[in-house]
Parts: structure tokens; sequence; C-alpha cells
């Protein structure tokens, strides 16, 4: 295809890197060399994650910025925060989340929600700054 349309089956994969350190520290990050460089982490703990969305279309943002986006006479207020939430539960296709006893968690906003909120954050950041 010319790049003209978007392909239901176009995806983003977002991969970051979590470990309880020796110190009982929780640890994240996108970048598993930046986790190595912790003396506190034992490598063969580290824990892989790979979030898969689709690739947003126009309808994606037209909804998406309409729910986030309040006009008030001419005064325009966008809530970033709902942007991205929203952006997360759209666009969520596949995950590999798996509770604490192994057990996968499905990809759905009943679960967007009761993520950790900096774990959430990583994600998101991730995200945007792929669809930048």
């Amino acid at each position: 295809m010319s790049g003209l349309f978007i392909k239901p089956s176009e995806e983003i994969e977002v991969v970051f890197y979590t470990v309880l350190g020796s110190d009982k520290e929780f640890y994240h990050n996108v970048d598993k060399k930046e986790l190595l460089k912790n003396k506190n982490i034992i490598p063969d703990d580290i824990k892989e994650y790979c979030i898969s969305f689709r690739r947003p279309n126009y309808k994606d943002n037209v909804d998406t910025f309409g729910k986030a986006v309040k006009i008030e006479g001419d005064n325009v207020k966008v809530d970033p925060i709902a942007l991205r939430y929203l952006r997360f539960c759209t666009l969520l296709k596949s995950w590999n989340l798996k509770d604490d006893d192994g057990k996968s968690i499905p990809a759905d906003s009943r679960y967007i929600d009761e993520l950790n909120p900096i774990i959430a954050g990583i994600i998101l950041d991730e995200l945007d700054r792929k669809l930048s």
C-alpha cells in the first residue's frame, strides 16, 4: 500500500523490563542494558514484557481526541492524561503480562486500570515515542 491508509495488521510493539533487585527495590526500564548497569540486579531475574498496539488510524484519533477535549464557549481544554489512557485502551491488541502466580492477564481495559501507574507511564511514554 502507498502509505495513504493504515492497515489493520500494522502494529507497534512496546517492550519493557522489570526486576526485583537484591536490595528489594523494584527496577524497570525499556532499555535492558540500563538495568544491567545496576549492581543490585541479577541478570537472570530480569523479566521481559511485550505489548502490541494497533497503529492508530484517523478514526482512532477522532475518537480519542473527541473524548479528551472539552470545549466550553471559546475555551478549549485537552486532558492529556485522558488522551493517553484512551489511546492505550483503544489501541491495545495483546500483551504477555502475568499475575504473581504466573497466570496470563487478559489484555483489556479492566487490567489497564489496575496497572501500576509507573509501569503504565513507561508503556505510554514508549508508545508515544514510537508514534512520533
